[in-house]
């Protein structure tokens, strides 16, 4: 398997979204289009906000605290107003994707560029694996809050709409595993142990967007995945019982 430099450019797809969007690719800490992201991605995910110093690493693009990974920040802009945000990495160890975050602020939200944003996605992976000499990557996975566990109505209806926005107009396919979030990304010196005591690890839907014809269907598809964004991206021990809860399920569909 090919490698790249830690500091190889790194190319983006075509810039210009929908109704007048501009993308913009925020790749560096010293970035003045960062502190706009890290306010960005506060408003849209407070409930993350320990993740802040995460995405300022993925600004690196190629980070040593993120190994297997290339990180991107996608700022979405109108008109001077920065509102849309995509936080998501191609694995090239596994050649997947994996979408982080990804919001749009409630008052653009009728300009379509939450599904191009998701869409769009599966350029940049391709363009990533061609750097990597790989094949085009069979699709990217993201997560999703479960409806059922929210604590409310409220959360309830917005984890529906979410689900509803991914399957429906994003082509998101939900796996039938039983997925818990990990607290973090593990091997980082960006926060400590002690920093994530009393942070849970939420049961969440794990979704898979083809970019393809091949779609998951056996258990040991699903394990391929599942191995893939816990052991390379969220690099968790291989014994965990995160992975081994998720492996388990994957297994009960047999295939």
């Amino acid at each position: 398997m090919n490698d790249i430099a830690l500091n190889t450019p790194i190319k983006t797809v075509e810039r210009q979204g929908p109704n007048g969007v501009t993308l913009h690719e925020v790749v560096g800490k010293d970035s003045p289009l960062l502190p706009v992201t890290l306010d960005l991605f506060a408003a849209l995910f407070d409930d993350y906000i320990r993740y802040a110093p995460y995405v300022r690493e993925c600004a690196l693009a190629r980070s040593p605290q993120h190994p297997a990974r290339v990180d991107h920040l996608w700022l979405a802009e109108k008109d001077g107003e920065f509102f849309g945000l995509n936080i998501f990495c191609y694995v090239h160890t596994v050649n997947i994707g994996f979408v982080g975050f990804m919001g749009v602020l409630d008052s653009h939200r009728h300009l379509g560029v939450g599904t191009w944003l998701m869409t769009h996605t599966h350029e940049q992976l391709k363009i990533d694996a061609a750097q990597f000499g790989r094949p085009v990557p069979c699709g990217y996975l993201c997560e999703s809050e479960a409806p059922d566990d929210a604590p409310n109505d409220a959360e309830r209806n917005i984890a529906e709409r979410r689900l509803k926005f991914l399957t429906e107009r994003c082509d998101g396919h939900i796996l039938p595993v039983e997925y818990t979030e990990p607290k973090m990304v593990g091997g980082v010196d960006y926060i400590t142990e002690a920093e994530l005591v009393d942070i849970p690890t939420p049961s969440m839907k794990l979704l898979f967007f083809p970019s393809g014809a091949w779609m998951p269907t056996t258990g040991d598809d699903y394990a391929f995945l599942l191995r893939g964004l816990y052991l390379d991206y969220y690099r968790v021990p291989s014994d965990s019982w995160l992975l081994d809860k998720a492996l388990r399920s994957a297994a009960a569909h047999g295939g």
